[in-house]
């Protein structure tokens, strides 16, 4: 038997999980932490963290972007590269 789906149900964004891709900051961040929740709520979360560090929230991506997004940093000259080197100086 089939599982019923609603169609015209978008999944909830509250639901997500995200990667922190950049590089452990001590006392501030440490690479590879897990989020769970909407992007939103995420930053609201990382707040001080995003504010002395700005970059650190474009070094936040969803689950399903970590392999590429790890690519891109190793690949350099990307925005996602730029935002992990400003991080990590």
């Amino acid at each position: 038997m089939a599982a019923f789906k609603n169609k015209d149900k978008k999944p909830s964004e509250d639901n997500g999980i995200y990667v922190y891709v950049g590089p452990s900051i001590k006392g501030v961040i440490q690479e590879g932490t897990i989020y769970h929740g909407s992007l939103d709520k995420i930053h609201r979360k990382l707040a001080a963290a995003i504010e002395k560090y700005p970059k650190i929230a474009r070094l936040i991506v969803k689950d399903t972007e970590l392999s590429a997004a790890r690519a891109e940093i190793r690949k350099g000259g990307t925005s996602l590269a730029h935002a992990y080197e400003t991080v990590s100086k």
